[in-house]
C-alpha cells in the first residue's frame, strides 16, 4: 500500500498506479482542471505514462473567474 495525498487530503492506495488510473477512480473530478505533481504540472497527454509514488502531493487546479 501506499499513501499520497490530493490536494491536502491522505489518500491509500492498494497497489502503485499512474495519474490516469489514480484520475479514473475519482468521483466528482471537474471537467476541466490542471494536475501537479510535488509542485510540477503534468500535462495531460503525460498522465498515463506518470507513475504515482508514496508520498506524492497531488494538485488538481480548477480554473475560478475573478475580476
Amino acid at each position: 500500500m501506499i499513501t499520497i495525498f490530493i490536494n491536502g487530503e491522505r489518500q491509500t492506495l492498494a497497489q502503485p498506479e499512474n495519474l490516469q488510473q489514480l484520475l479514473a477512480g475519482l468521483a466528482g473530478l471537474p471537467e476541466k482542471f490542471a494536475l501537479a505533481v510535488n509542485g510540477a504540472f503534468i500535462p495531460a497527454p503525460d498522465y498515463s505514462t506518470t507513475a504515482v509514488a508514496s508520498g506524492d502531493e497531488i494538485e488538481l487546479l480548477v480554473p475560478m473567474q475573478g475580476g
